[in-house]
């Protein structure tokens, strides 16, 4: 890593080329454990697909590969894995956030409600020194605004482009169909159903235009069709679901919904920064994730005095029309959940504050005084009504979702970072 750090930032393709030669260099044992999925064997790294990734402290995209005769089960390849190598930045806090991250979703799974919330795997293997999980079949919304922006168009006039992606509300919902139909594809073996497969992507459920009428009947059936059978679903549709009729962008929503009710929770009560268009990612079945949790308990990141993370959490117009109508089941599903996810953690607030307590004696950079700590109890507005903290949260998702500083700070992100990723 120190090699490829030292050369000039304008030597992009030139830090991806040395780390590749170094890496190719290395001599593996024939089989060793990596300690961030110890049950995975490797027998060394498949240097053509590392990378140097672009941001601040330029960490590695190792591939490492398989050891024995293990393939996987969706390629048929010989089984891989990536990983994210970091130098230079404490991953203990990322390593902390990420295991209350999962104490929420254990949380909550114990009150019923499942977020579809699977926080990835991190740890520090020493000082300023670890390793990250790379989530598969997933992008960042910042690859997804570059996607975007015909493959004709290059250099500089292509990241001005993806840059403007971002006042595109439709550009997040547009991807997510695309990927829903090739999976669709995929699983059908390329051979019929694209038209219908198409016609119901392009249907009024997904905030296309149409009858208000035929929305609402067509997103109810639709979605009582798709949806698990959680005590949420059936509180909302009345019955159980006929999980023979399945649509994958139906179920993307679906996955979306819970998942960003979730991540606006937690984002939320755990105070996370520098939320850019880099740090949050999408699967493609509709999963929302949060990446890259350098700052937390409200330490937000400013330039020459101002603050540049003005929303309470990142929810945009983007997301917001993933999710269809604001009168739509989608998006009421969502509200209900964030809601409901909001009052199970105030409830628990207690265990919560232990947990960062237990931490302060570490030396986590951001967690030093039983201060700071105070930020999570005071975001659950502990001296208020269940009702009234409810409508607290309803008005902070409305004024998250209206706050415009969110997509200009995602557009300067993309002029900024961008170079790196385009031809």
């Amino acid at each position: 890593a120190n090699p490829v750090k030292k050369l000039a930032p304008t030597r992009h393709s030139r830090r991806v080329q040395l780390a590749r030669e170094l890496l190719s260099q290395i001599v593996f044992p024939e089989r060793f454990q990596l300690p961030v999925d110890p049950e995975f064997e490797a027998s060394g790294v498949v240097a053509e697909r590392c990378k140097v990734m672009s941001s601040k402290k330029l960490p590695l995209l190792l591939v490492f590969r398989g050891a024995g005769s293990r393939v996987d089960p969706r390629t048929g390849e010989p089984r891989t894995l990536s990983v994210l190598f970091k130098k230079g930045d404490d991953l203990r806090q990322d390593q902390l956030t990420l295991q209350i991250l999962r104490v929420m979703v254990q949380l909550w799974k114990a009150s019923g409600l499942d977020l579809r919330m699977s926080p990835y795997a991190c740890i520090s293997t020493g000082n300023m020194i670890g390793m990250l999980e790379i989530v598969p079949d997933s992008e960042t919304i910042s690859n997804i605004h570059i996607a975007a922006v015909p493959p004709s168009v290059r250099g500089v006039k292509r990241v001005r482009q993806a840059a403007n992606q971002v006042f595109k509300k439709e550009v997040l919902s547009q991807w997510l169909k695309e990927e829903c139909r090739r999976s669709q594809e995929i699983a059908a073996g390329g051979a019929g159903g694209g038209d219908d497969v198409a016609s119901v992507m392009d249907s009024p459920s997904s905030a296309a235009t149409g009858s208000a009428k035929q929305s609402r009947v067509e997103v109810a059936r639709r979605l009582r069709a798709v949806s698990s059978v959680t005590q949420l679903d059936v509180a909302m549709t009345g019955h159980s679901h006929d999980s023979a009729f399945t649509n994958p962008y139906l179920k993307a929503q679906q996955n979306f919904a819970r998942s960003a009710a979730g991540y606006v929770v937690a984002t939320y009560v755990l105070g996370i920064g520098d939320r850019h268009c880099d740090n949050i990612m999408c699967s493609r079945a509709g999963k929302l994730f949060h990446i890259d949790f350098g700052h937390f308990l409200g330490n937000f990141k400013s330039k020459m005095g101002i603050k540049r993370e003005r929303a309470p959490f990142v929810f945009t117009p983007a997301m917001a029309h993933v999710l269809g109508t604001e009168e739509g089941e989608p998006y009421r599903m969502f509200l209900d959940l964030a809601t409901r996810a909001y009052e199970v953690l105030r409830r628990h607030h207690e265990l919560l504050v232990t947990l960062f307590m237990l931490m302060l004696s570490c030396g986590i950079p951001e967690l030093t005084e039983p201060q700071e700590i105070e930020w999570v109890p005071d975001k659950l507005v502990l001296d208020k009504s269940e009702a009234e903290a409810r409508r607290e949260l309803l008005s902070l998702i409305h004024k998250a979702l209206h706050t415009k500083a969110t997509q200009y700070n995602d557009y300067f992100h993309i002029l900024k970072h961008a170079n790196n990723k385009v031809k």
